[in-house]
């Protein structure tokens, strides 16, 4: 519960008790008057004008027009109870003139770094005022996004208290129609908080932190929260999202709170549900430089190269800083993930010149296959793109993928302070760009701008196999783990808008147990132990799971990494060796992969104990189905609900080469 001080309470009502006093005073021509008028609506009005032009240098020019027109007008206010709506109207009105001479003129701008600054000011801890300004700057380009009326309504309603008539009055328009911008303001404002990434929750807090970055005095914070506007003192009340429902955040003010606790507030409230942590990441935008070892000559131009080299191909440790590379020019990157950063990627990625900035080849990934055109014809292939590492993948699982496939020193990484997501890289691999600074952007685009620039040509080359132009298959596993006999069926979708129409599943048996992971969102292992029960997708880790828009190589690696089990990796032409290290000591427990490049599937999975060879699975795929053929399959069902499932701390195959799953 957040009161405000009883003194502060009763000083504001004595200084809103001499109002009638004062203009009486300024009528009778009383200069001390006007002075005492300015004092008492400069904290007020000045607010008012600021939080609907977002610039300082404006606000001080309207400002000094509506004291003008108030003095000239002062006498033909019939009712003294009904000034601070008459002055509104006024500063509105000085307003919005204002910017419509000013229509071809980008006169609305974001709040300047001074202002940004001030919000830190009084806080000692560095890290601390980084973010309370990146927070600050976040929620006022949101309010920004707001016309000036939209503006002025938000203001009236949220932080003068003002009923749906009085904004009326204001406006010069109906109760209704006020009404209907308000809320029309308030879908436009969660909207743009949205796209920079805060929840829907947070919408409270985002005006509340945007409040106190634009009040003029605390004076002015209490009198704007309707403490004291004609209707009396308030209550105080729980900051709840009832109360935008209602239209006014006035009882966030009713506290004596500083500027700092409130943007801790705000932090710690973003931290549990809101700001663009990685939950809440849908888009990804950045331009990073491509790059390539100068002896390598590799003229496949339909596999990317905007991922670091390391990222892409040989075995290596160290640190490759010696390594002399050439640029292979710049990248626009747009990743889309419908699903969040645990989902599937669709991508579209523009290779650019260094210099001049103009387009070349490029690549699209949208749900319905993978592009590649080099502007003159439009290839599709079987896999997506290459990409090991994400921008939203945890700085310690970078680390780790790092430590496996080899990273450079001279390719620096800069994370986000509270979400921990990849701020910025700077690359000083190549001389002749050294510093370039790749900078990654969030939630700052739709799906529809992925293809909004894919060029279109005529010539279409259709380079995939039958299954993936069908866009899903049926594959099965035979073999032998631990001399107990291993057979399987299962459903693999290739792309992401083939997976709600062709569900991923698998149903395995080795010996006499079985694994079965459900379409219905549920892994069920039934074996001489019993039925256990985990989380759906569990035994589909360590196998293809192409729809999501990674490689099968890249899937692989990734999965490994998660449980932060080592890897190696040979690549030669059209083939991949993964081995996956299980655990430590020269007779460890190994998973080999072997995997078809060119098909981007997985042929053989081998489990070795030292030298020797316990096990192998050999996967085939259905190039031809019969139509129907889906729906002829035993796709097994379950009762069993989701929530009673519980995660693996390894991969499935791993616990399987152990024999204790």
């Amino acid at each position: 519960m957040l009161t405000v001080a009883s003194s502060q309470v009763e000083g504001l009502m004595q200084e809103d008790s001499n109002l009638t006093e004062v203009i009486q005073s300024v009528l009778d021509g009383d200069s001390q008057g006007q002075d005492q008028l300015v004092a008492i609506v400069t904290p007020r009005i000045k607010t008012y004008i600021y939080r609907s032009t977002l610039n300082q240098d404006m606000t001080e020019e309207l400002l000094q027009e509506v004291y003008c027109k108030m003095f000239a007008s002062l006498g033909t206010l019939k009712q003294y109870n009904s000034f601070w709506p008459w002055l509104y109207r006024i500063a509105s009105n000085c307003i919005n003139t204002h910017f419509r001479s000013r229509s071809k003129q980008s006169a609305v701008r974001c709040l300047q770094d001074e202002l940004l600054e001030s919000v830190v000011s009084d806080n000692p801890d560095a890290q601390e005022k980084v973010l309370t300004k990146e927070l600050a700057r976040a929620v006022t380009d949101a309010i920004s996004t707001l016309k000036p009326r939209d503006r002025q309504v938000v203001t009236l309603r949220c932080f003068e208290n003002y009923s749906f008539k009085q904004i009326g009055e204001v406006e010069q328009t109906s109760e209704m129609y006020s009404r209907v911008l308000y809320h029309r303001s308030i879908e436009k404002l969660r909207v743009a908080l949205k796209k920079k990434g805060f929840s829907n929750a947070s919408l409270l807090l985002a005006l509340t932190l945007f409040g106190k970055l634009t009040a003029e005095t605390e004076a002015a914070i209490a009198l704007q929260a309707g403490v004291v506007s004609g209707v009396g003192a308030a209550k105080g009340a729980a900051v709840t999202a009832k109360l935008i429902k209602a239209g006014s955040i006035a009882s966030v003010y009713k506290t004596r709170l500083t500027l700092t606790t409130v943007s801790a507030i705000f932090i710690v409230f973003v931290i549990l549900s809101s700001l663009p942590l990685r939950s809440g990441v849908q888009s990804v935008h950045y331009i990073t430089q491509g790059v390539r070892p100068v002896e390598q000559v590799n003229t496949d131009s339909s596999s990317s190269s905007s991922l670091p080299p390391q990222l892409l191909s040989s075995p290596l440790s160290l640190d490759r800083k010696n390594i002399e590379y050439k640029s292979h020019g710049a990248f626009e990157v747009l990743l889309y993930m419908p699903d969040g950063p645990d989902g599937a990627i669709l991508r579209f990625e523009q290779r650019l010149k260094m210099e001049s900035g103009d387009k070349q080849c490029c690549w699209l990934q949208d749900g319905s296959g993978y592009y590649y055109s080099n502007r003159k014809q439009i290839y599709i292939d079987n896999s997506p793109l290459r990409m090991l590492v994400l921008p939203t993948d945890p700085p310690e699982f970078i680390e780790f993928i790092h430590s496996q496939v080899g990273f450079d020193s001279r390719l620096e990484y800069d994370y986000k302070l509270v979400s921990g997501l990849m701020k910025k890289t700077v690359d000083d691999r190549v001389d002749k760009y050294a510093g370039f600074e790749c900078k990654y952007s969030y939630n700052d685009f739709e799906y529809d701008d992925l293809s909004a620039t894919w060029p279109q040509v005529e010539e279409v080359i259709d380079r995939r196999d039958i299954m993936h132009k069908r866009g899903w298959t049926v594959y099965e596993v035979t073999g032998v783990i631990r001399d107990k006999f291993v057979s399987g069926t299962g459903v693999i979708p290739f792309v992401y808008n083939m997976h709600q129409e062709h569900l991923p599943w698998l149903s395995i048996k080795v010996g006499d147990d079985l694994y079965i992971d459900y379409p219905s969102g549920v892994a069920v292992a039934e074996t001489k132990n019993g039925a256990s029960v985990y989380k759906d997708g569990t035994f589909l880790e360590g196998l293809m799971r192409p729809w999501i828009g990674l490689t099968c190589l890249d899937g692989v690696r990734r999965d490994a990494a998660k449980y932060r089990h080592e890897f190696d990796t040979e690549i030669s032409e059209g083939w991949a060796v993964v081995t996956i290290h299980l655990n430590d000591g020269g007779d460890g427990l190994n998973l080999v992969y072997d995997i078809d490049l060119v098909v981007d599937v997985i042929r053989t999975i081998k489990f070795t104990k030292g030298d020797n060879l316990i096990g192998e699975l050999y996967f085939h795929y259905m190039q031809e189905i019969a139509e129907g053929g889906s729906e002829t399959l035993p796709v097994p069902q379950t009762d069993i609900v989701s929530k009673e499932s519980k995660a693996t701390e390894s991969l499935w195959l791993a616990v399987l080469a152990e024999d204790s799953l």
